[in-house]
This record gives structure tokens, sequence and C-alpha cells, in this order.
């Protein structure tokens, strides 16, 4: 079993976000902003404009024959941004024993408003204190649609499960019902 995880850009929402395409790519030559963190793994994009949104982006990738045989899976969005110690930190959330893993998210865009920097700011708040206490503690956590980390057989059984277009909130929520253990990686 590989441990390295699929990565699954979800929407091209930014410019220099990866090109989506219907095909499985390693090591992208586009300048992506997680590019250089993503070395060697395998990264699933897809154009579908029938079925929108990430929750049929998901179902999607774990009906693509690549997607067995991982160890884990590593949900980001096209544009995420992440630091060098990432994936690393997810990787070993999960081999520690968590069935789920959400890391850090660094807001973006909060200079172009007032708002847009109290969203940031209350997003930074709820990390740092709300999720690292509620990991802490053992209880759920609230996924946020990026960033976020699966044992690849559970991510397998959930995806299909998806039917709303907030699939962070329908996955967090699947995770609670059942009682699996979920990690917060700051």
């Amino acid at each position: 079993r590989r441990s390295a995880s699929a990565v699954c850009s979800a929407r091209n929402t930014r410019a220099n976000a990866p090109r989506p395409s219907s095909r499985t790519r390693r090591n992208p030559s586009t300048s992506s902003p997680a590019r250089g963190n993503l070395r060697g793994f395998v990264i699933l994009a897809r154009t579908d404009a029938q079925n929108a949104g990430k929750g049929a982006a998901l179902r999607w990738a774990v009906a693509q024959p690549m997607a067995d045989g991982f160890a884990g899976i590593v949900v980001l969005d096209a544009d995420s941004r992440i630091h060098p110690g990432f994936c690393a930190a997810l990787r070993a959330a999960l081999l520690g024993g968590a069935d789920a893993a959400q890391g850090f998210v660094q807001p973006v865009g909060v200079h172009a408003s007032s708002a847009s920097a109290l969203a940031g700011y209350s997003e930074l708040l709820s990390q740092i204190f709300d999720e690292q206490a509620r990991s802490d503690l053992g209880w759920p956590l609230r996924l946020r649609g990026t960033g976020m980390a699966f044992r690849a057989d559970l991510f397998v059984a959930l995806a299909p499960r998806l039917q709303t277009f907030v699939e962070d909130s329908e996955l967090s929520l699947l995770l609670a019902r059942d009682r699996r253990k979920t990690a917060f990686v700051a």
C-alpha cells in the first residue's frame, strides 16, 4: 500500500491554479500555489459542467482507477496554499490513528475589505482555539472542505454518499455520527 496521498483539486478558481482536465497528472508543470509541496503526489482534476460542486468532484475522484492503493487521501482546493510540512503533518495524524484530519487553513483575501478582514480573523480564532481544543479533547472537528485528509478506505466509503454542495459539513456530520477519530493539524 502506497503511503503517498491522492490529491483532488476541485475547482480552478485562480489564474495560477492547475488547469482542470479529466486526466491524472503527476508533478504538474503549472505554477500552482501548492506545486512545490506536492511533488510525487497524484493530482486528480476534472471538468464537468453538468455535475458541479466539490461533492460531485469527490464522488468522481473515488471512481477513478488510481484512487485505490493509497493509505490516505488529501483534499485541496485548486487555489490552496500549503506550508512545506503540511502533507507530512496530515500523514502523521493518519498514521497516529486518526480516521480524518483537518489541516490549518490560512484565510486569503483578508485585505479586500473590513468584512473580509473580520471573517478571516474569525476563521483564524476558530482554528487556533476551537478546533485545537476539540482535537485535544477528542471531540469531532468541523472540516473546512480544503486541507482535509482521510484514511483512503474511509474516504472511498464516504465520498459516494455526499449529496449536498456543503460537502465539508456533510463529511463532518458523517464522521461525528460514526464516532470517527479526527485530528486538527496546525
